[in-house]
């Protein structure tokens, strides 16, 4: 099995290269110095998933090489690594190797049948292993002619919408993306909302070659595999399609967007009243499938869900409650808003951010966002420590006296359905431990 070796050229070395070296005052090579700081870029850069190139016959775009996958007999496969510079790739069970304009290619055939293992190790400026990465190929003895699509289907990947839900369904179904039913209006097509994550299987034969199902939406490829979890951002009509190039099998999918257009009555909602909403969908005409859903904490909901272009709901108990069209919601968390912290518009995915000092003290910490958390999308998870990894967390203080020193203590910021979006750990005070008002723009986060 052939191993190679490849080092990414620094962009150090190569602005040095043929300049003036000035001699450094205190002598010696400025070389370790420089292999330091090249060494903490790498280290702040991630490894991009090991590409595969196109298949013949069978895939048109590049995609994350599956660890496990199969090709017909004669195959030639190309595969693409991005790494930082300054690291050293070493490829094995590769034919050929190059650095093209600083992407590194590995190509090889398979033409005998079984198990074939073609991978790459990366190695940092000190030899130590970085990242590895290797794909277990099949040779199948089978003409790319004889590769069919034997079944192609789309279904809906969340949890169905229906009267007898939980609390704790509904708040679940609130957080996530949309609750859109997917309707079928034809033999092969559908309408859904934007933003609903559907399944696309596809049955191939033979179903060795699986996992290099190529899915394309109007014949530009999105995604492999045999099984693929899609939600369609664009309001619009597309066809998806999957399966072997020239042979493969489509349905032709619509998406519309939601806008809650009213609510009677207006404002907070009030317990045992019922409340009607309405909305319109972009383009119009699909307002007869809009599917509605109303969540809360606790308490009785009459009704849970609904269809139509309007919804009518009561609840039983005013705590934190939501109502969802599709896509589209809108909450309230009177709990919230009375804690002494106004709230900007606090919804599902949305910061708990002081718009207003209020008249009610707080203890406030510096805040360390924890790595991996945010930044979030405008209007979601860490807010204002979206950008940073610093910041100021208010915590309504529990009783008289000073605040309690929760430095080195876990926080947490919760969504309106409880799942966690920003966390981290509390530096210490922000100022001293006295109560003081909620500076303009901080956190608010309960302590785990």
């Amino acid at each position: 099995m052939r191993s190679c070796h490849l080092t990414l050229g620094s962009s150090v070395t190569r602005a040095l290269a043929g300049a003036v070296l000035l001699a450094l005052p205190w002598g010696g090579s400025a070389w370790a110095q420089l292999d330091q700081s090249i060494d903490s870029a790498i280290y702040d850069q991630a490894i991009e998933p090991l590409l595969l190139g196109p298949v013949e016959g069978l895939t048109t775009g590049w995609h994350n090489a599956p660890d496990v996958f199969a090709v017909p007999l004669g195959t030639e496969l190309t595969f693409e690594l991005l790494a930082p510079v300054g690291m050293t790739v070493q490829w094995v069970g590769a034919d050929e190797v190059s650095d093209v304009e600083g992407r590194l290619l590995a190509t090889c055939s398979i033409d005998s049948i079984g198990t074939h293992s073609v991978g790459v190790d990366v190695f940092d400026s000190y030899g130590q292993l970085w990242e590895d990465f290797e794909c277990a190929i099949d040779g199948v003895d089978v003409a790319l002619d004889q590769v069919r699509v034997r079944a192609f289907e789309v279904v809906p990947l969340g949890m169905e919408v229906h009267r007898d839900l939980t609390n704790e369904e509904t708040m679940t179904l609130f957080a996530g993306p949309s609750v859109a039913a997917l309707q079928q209006i034809g033999q092969f097509e559908y309408v859904t909302s934007i933003d609903n994550p559907l399944v696309f299987r596809t049955e191939v034969v033979p179903e060795a070659l699986g996992a290099l199902v190529e899915v394309r939406e109007n014949g530009v490829p999105i995604g492999l595999g045999s099984t693929f979890v899609r939600a369609f951002e664009d309001v619009g009509a597309r066809l998806v399609s999957a399966g072997p190039v020239g042979a493969e099998r489509g349905v032709a999918l619509q998406t519309y967007e939601v806008t809650i257009v009213s609510q009677d009555p207006p404002g907070p909602f009030q317990a045992g009243v019922p409340v009607r909403f309405c909305a319109e969908t972009n383009p119009r005409g699909f307002e007869r499938g809009i599917t509605w859903l109303a969540s809360s904490k606790y308490g009785e909901i009459d009704p849970v869900a609904g269809r139509g272009p309007c919804f009518e709901t009561r609840f039983e108990n005013i705590n934190w409650t939501g109502v969802k069209a599709d896509h589209a919601g809108t909450s309230a968390d009177p709990q919230a808003e009375t804690e002494g912290c106004k709230l900007s518009a606090f919804t599902p995915g949305g910061a708990a951010v002081c718009a207003d000092p209020g008249d009610l003290v707080w203890c406030v910490y510096t805040v360390r966002r924890k790595p991996g958390t945010g930044p979030w999308p405008i209007g979601a998870g860490c807010g204002p420590l979206g950008g940073s990894l610093i910041g100021t967390l208010c915590v309504r203080c529990p009783g008289a006296g000073t605040c309690p020193d929760w430095a080195g203590r876990n926080w947490k910021h919760t969504n309106a359905a409880g799942a966690v979006i920003c966390s981290g750990e509390v530096v210490g005070f922000a100022t001293d431990d006295s109560k003081q008002a909620c500076p303009v723009g901080s956190l608010r986060a309960e302590f785990n």
